[in-house]
């Protein structure tokens, strides 16, 4: 299966999931927007709960911040989004 797209998605902050965060937080639902965690695209991989998707924070791009998706800035999140389809591939390699 290649990828799925979800324009302004709603981000569901799952404290199990994220090695940071603070366990005194609940699960929580983010609203649909450019500033949550996962920008104006998801773009979801064959790999559950992964994926390539925007950030409002382009800063830490390339840094170990990310919890094992692909973070891009906003509007390259947005164009590839735009040239995928469910029949591209993704193929990782290290």
């Amino acid at each position: 299966m290649g990828p799925i797209r979800a324009w302004y998605p709603e981000y569901h902050y799952n404290l199990e999931l994220f090695w940071d965060s603070d366990p005194s937080h609940a699960k929580a639902l983010l609203a649909p927007s450019p500033n949550d965690s996962v920008g104006v695209v998801w773009i979801e991989i064959s790999k559950e709960r992964y994926g390539i998707h925007g950030t409002p924070e382009p800063s830490k791009i390339g840094y170990s911040t990310s919890h094992g998706c692909i973070d891009l800035t906003n509007w390259d999140a947005a164009e590839l989004a735009q040239i995928v389809s469910p029949a591209t591939p993704v193929i990782l390699t290290k």
